[in-house]
């Protein structure tokens, strides 16, 4: 179990030992699956994107917009799957 109490020079030095070094290397590995989706070109401008004021009210609302979409799929796969059974009840299956 992980001590949460720890003081704060003690969770920078995690920082600076660890994470620090580990995302460099989850950074690194992500690289090669972007350059096989994106070109270099492309990804210059999807940084210029985000930098942009929409780009930034995308990151911001990602997260809410991704909740309210799989809430409303659920929903709605829900009611399709009401529809299909009736429809084949209907038919005497």
């Amino acid at each position: 179990m992980m001590k949460t109490e720890a003081p704060d020079e003690i969770w920078l030095e995690a920082r600076t030992e660890i994470f620090d070094k580990e995302i460099v290397s989850l950074i690194n590995q992500m690289v090669p699956i972007y350059k096989n989706h994106f070109s270099h070109q492309e990804i210059r401008e999807l940084i210029k994107f985000y930098e942009s004021e929409v780009g930034k009210k995308m990151t911001n609302e990602l997260a809410s917009i991704t909740k309210e979409s799989i809430q409303l799929s659920q929903t709605w796969a829900m009611q399709l799957s009401g529809k299909i059974n009736t429809f084949l009840q209907k038919k005497g299956y």
